[in-house]
């Protein structure tokens, strides 16, 4: 016992509750076992509806906040937000009273380092991924301007960190254009569980969603963003829907744009080739809807941070042996190699992604090679084994003071 309250301290925030992040971050209790090897770890967060992995329970002290965020809600994700900034200021100085060797904040919401640095003022390390700015202050002038002062801040706060890591190479090479210390900067990939997300039978799964072997069925599941563009995904699907009139396209997840795109699917009368499933219950329920696709889709509309992912969703389906069409950005292209672990296409010119889909469509051979060998490299870069080992090691290298080792090879 005492030499556990003498270990140094390491502090994991994120504003859903522990169970919650681990269902979008499968390694969090591995990383959390391997942290406490030699660090007494804390997790603060929101409340878990579902049973908090053991491994978080027995290797780390949870700080929950009286609330709980439903993520199939976008208004409560935006309340619950608004509630978590009330606490920001107290838990930063419950870790400065703790006297924490780093905290890890596992997002890149804005001013969150700004606040950091005043009510915190020790080691900090970001997760940076998204540019909220980018993805969601691009309606008009006034919200771009507002857009650009929040980015301003945020990279202003972000060059004095200890650490940050991104979740692409692109989004790295991106800071360290704009003037970042490159060393300083880790990119480590989304983990894949492969427990989760795995192949299953896809007539099995295409009969639960109300097709059938006749049917080609692409799958595009997330989020739904006003950046993922999902609105030229359905007008060109539905372009091609005389020339193909087996294919399908289910749209997996919610969001704030679903019920615009419900509409834009009647109007275009594409009902019948275009179903949305809404909220889904789980990562399994996920993955079977991924399985239940001949072909998953992601897309982005291009905006200059779009440039900085490599998808949840490109990693579930090569987890689950789907081949991928993927936008022609930076941080997919460190992945997809064009007809050798994917497919590509210029978002920007939906032409391109219709003659890949018809492509597609008539070469199953050609699908079936390039899923297997998407598989194989999910297999050996996206386990949790490797991304938490990665992410531990970096971590504690950064509450020691010291710069990471290397880059995440590609």
């Amino acid at each position: 016992m005492n030499s556990a309250k003498a270990k140094p301290r390491i502090a994991w925030w994120h504003r859903f509750g522990p169970a919650e992040q681990t269902e979008l971050f499968h390694a969090l209790p591995l990383v959390f076992e391997k942290l406490a090897k030699d660090y007494e770890v804390h997790f603060y967060g929101g409340k878990s509806r579902r049973p908090i992995p053991e491994s978080i329970t027995r290797h780390a002290i949870i700080h929950e906040l009286p609330f709980y965020t439903d993520r199939s809600s976008p208004f409560d994700i935006k309340f619950k937000f608004l509630i978590y900034m009330v606490w920001f200021p107290f838990m930063a100085l419950h870790c400065r009273f703790k006297r924490m060797q780093l905290v890890h904040i596992d997002e890149s919401v804005p001013l969150f380092g700004i606040l950091m640095w005043i009510f915190y003022g020790g080691r900090i390390s970001l997760t940076v991924a998204d540019f909220y700015s980018d993805i969601y202050l691009q309606k008009n002038a006034l919200t771009k301007f507002v857009g650009k002062i929040l980015l301003g801040l945020d990279l202003f706060s972000w060059k004095k960190l200890a650490l940050i890591i991104t979740r692409a190479h692109s989004t790295k090479q991106y800071l360290v254009e704009i003037g970042f210390d490159p060393d300083r900067i880790m990119p480590i990939y989304d983990p894949g569980d492969f427990d989760l997300y795995q192949p299953l039978n896809r007539s099995e799964c295409k009969r639960q969603f109300g097709y059938d072997d006749s049917h080609f069925v692409m799958v595009c599941h997330g989020i739904l963003h006003p950046n993922k563009g999902v609105d030229r995904l359905i007008r060109a699907t539905a372009e091609i829907k005389d020339r193909f009139p087996k294919l399908r396209l289910l749209v997996a997840g919610d969001g704030n744009e679903r019920p615009k795109l419900m509409a834009l699917t009647s109007e275009l009368g594409a009902e019948q080739m275009i179903r949305f499933t809404g909220w889904l219950a789980g990562s399994r329920d996920m993955n079977r809807a991924i399985n239940a696709g001949d072909l998953g889709v992601i897309m982005r509309v291009g905006y200059k941070s779009d440039h900085f992912h490599i998808t949840g969703g490109l990693v579930h389906n090569m987890c689950a042996a789907i081949p991928v069409l993927a936008p022609r950005l930076r941080g997919m292209q460190e992945i997809i190699q064009e007809a050798e672990t994917g497919f590509l296409f210029d978002p920007s010119d939906m032409e391109e992604y219709k003659q890949q889909v018809a492509r597609l469509i008539e070469d199953a051979p050609l699908r079936e090679r390039v899923a297997r060998q998407s598989h194989a490299l999910a297999r050996s870069m996206f386990t949790n084994e490797r991304i938490a080992t990665i992410t531990a090691e970096t971590l504690t290298r950064a509450a020691e003071g010291k710069l990471p080792t290397s880059s995440l090879p590609r």
